[in-house]
């Protein structure tokens, strides 16, 4: 259920001209960053593609924020915004973020829309969107000085704003946040958006790997549901037990003679990205799939704390050294 913003929105956005000159020149990192987002459709780019090079302004780094979160369709529904600086094709996204306490503008009257996004508003931004607050007695960060709480989780790797922050640092940022653990929540961003829908465990993982330059197999998708010649050819679109049961489109099945939640975090990872989805869907629940994922991940990590001596079991560092 890919949440989507309407038409008119999504049109004006494509139409936003840049307001302010190349500020360097993008990384290849960067570039495939950017790719790796549009591939979960949380980045789409301007009319004249991702323009990775250039600053942009509060408006459209605050529609990138609301669009990461998967909240696209709360633009039309959410609460109007007090600002009166703000265009009507932002006026959901603005009202969105003003409504989920990730932007209170520069006054009570005026968001700022066409100033210059910097990182400390950004970063800041993002925390908010983590969960993090920066007010009250409980407050984890002040609202100018994010960096200390932004370096800890994980989102930038700078002490100080530098003056200049680009659409290619941003997008570093949005991808960076992903792995980010939620405020008081025993789950990352990531894992929040696939529970609601936003994008699936195969998405991501091919994300993952555009990111890192590598290439996606199209096998396992494209076969299943087409019955083509690679992966999913002998699965069709019920996913079959070989080839294409990771490539169908119900998502087949792994061992029938295993229940999933008996799986291991080890044989997790060893499984093809199509594979962990067709586990995926063998859980009732979302729920179920993540209360396995970290119980298996948690009892992976436990384990290295010992030694195997073979099949049949495992040995204590202090039992072999005689303590």
């Amino acid at each position: 259920m890919k949440k989507a913003v309407s038409m008119a929105l999504t049109a004006a956005l494509l139409a936003v001209p840049a307001t302010t000159l190349p500020a360097a020149a993008y990384s290849s990192t960067q570039q495939n960053t950017a790719e790796a987002l549009n591939h979960l459709e949380l980045f789409l780019g301007t009319g004249s593609g991702f323009e990775l090079d250039r600053q942009m302004t509060r408006v459209e780094g605050i529609t990138m924020l609301v669009r990461m979160l998967g909240l696209e369709d709360e633009a039309d529904k959410a609460p109007h915004h007090p600002f009166q600086d703000v265009a009507d094709w932002a006026d959901g996204y603005v009202s969105c973020a003003w409504s989920e306490g990730l932007s209170n503008g520069v006054s009570s009257i005026r968001f700022g829309s066409t100033m210059e996004l910097s990182e400390t508003m950004f970063l800041t931004m993002t925390l908010r969107a983590l969960g993090y607050e920066d007010s009250g007695e409980g407050a984890d960060f002040t609202w100018d000085k994010p960096y200390t709480l932004a370096r800890l989780a994980g989102l930038t790797d700078a002490d100080s704003d530098d003056g200049t922050f680009t659409r290619g640092e941003a997008v570093e940022v949005f991808w960076n946040a992903l792995s980010a653990d939620m405020e008081d929540e025993d789950k990352t961003l990531s894992d929040q958006l696939m529970e609601d829908g936003v994008f699936t465990l195969r998405q991501l993982t091919e994300a993952s790997k555009i990111q890192e330059g590598e290439p996606i197999s199209t096998g396992g998708s494209t076969g299943g549901s087409t019955g083509g010649s690679t992966g999913g050819s002998t699965g069709g679109n019920t996913g079959g037990s070989t080839g294409g049961s990771t490539g169908g489109n119900t998502g087949g099945t792994t061992t029938p003679d295993k229940d999933p939640e008996d799986y291991t975090w080890e044989e997790y990872q060893a499984m093809t990205p199509a594979e962990q989805e067709a586990l995926y869907y063998r859980f009732d629940s979302v729920s179920d799939f993540f209360t396995w994922y970290n119980a298996a991940k948690e009892k992976y990590e436990e384990s290295q704390n010992v030694i195997e001596i073979g099949p049949d079991g495992s040995v204590d560092l202090g039992d072999l050294l005689g303590q």
